[in-house]
């Protein structure tokens, strides 16, 4: 058991064994500081998969006290973020020092940008991009998180609306999810599109793996 609250090594594990049997070459990764970034570029063979990872905006900062305490002493030790006794920086800068050992790992692409699912905020409000947060968060944390960036790897253009992917979001001590998704752009989600174009929209096309929620 891994200190994420769950082990990591077997999802990878059937995350390959789907994708090669699929013939799915591009998977998307979640990772808000690199930890989960440097563990699957270490794991797929960057001559047969390419590794994109999804990863928070700049100028981010998430709470301390939600993360376990040895992923901080991982970030203290391993990456130069910044943590304090509150909260830790995080995001991977394309041109930061984490990007380029990525790169060097074999990581194909790095794509940094808003959660799409959280929409401008509204204070002691919400907006439809929170309702569907809140919708997908009923099958798990995992779920939102990997649909979520799927959505943004497509906006960025690291893969083709209709492209067959595989999305994965390990959060910390959160509920899992490895997905085999049908890509498209966060503003054709539901298959409308202001272009008035035809298009198929999102599909999760099949759960290799989900965790507990």
């Amino acid at each position: 058991m891994s200190d994420r609250g769950y082990p990591v090594q077997p999802i990878l594990g059937e995350v390959m064994r789907r994708a090669t049997s699929l013939g799915v070459r591009k998977i998307i990764v979640v990772s808000s500081a690199g930890r989960t970034a440097k563990e699957c570029a270490q794991y797929f063979n960057p001559n047969e998969f390419d590794i994109i990872v999804v990863t928070d905006r700049a100028h981010s900062w998430w709470p301390i006290d939600q993360i376990p305490e040895s992923y901080r002493d991982t970030f203290r030790q391993e990456w130069p973020f910044e943590v304090t006794e509150s909260d830790y920086a995080c995001g991977i800068a394309p041109d930061s020092a984490v990007a380029q050992e990525l790169y060097k790992l074999g990581v194909k692409r790095i794509v940094q940008g808003t959660e799409v699912f959280r929409g401008i905020l509204w204070s002691s409000g919400l907006n439809l991009n929170l309702v569907v947060a809140e919708t997908l968060k009923l099958f798990g944390d995992g779920v939102k998180v990997a649909i979520e960036c799927a959505l943004m790897a497509c906006d960025a253009g690291a893969v083709e609306p209709g492209e067959t992917i595989i999305s994965i979001a390990l959060p910390p001590m959160k509920s899992h999810a490895a997905l085999v998704i049908q890509a498209t752009p966060s503003d054709e989600l539901f298959g409308v599109t202001w272009q008035r174009r035809a298009h198929p929209g999102l599909r999760v096309r099949e759960i290799i793996s989900k965790g507990w929620y």
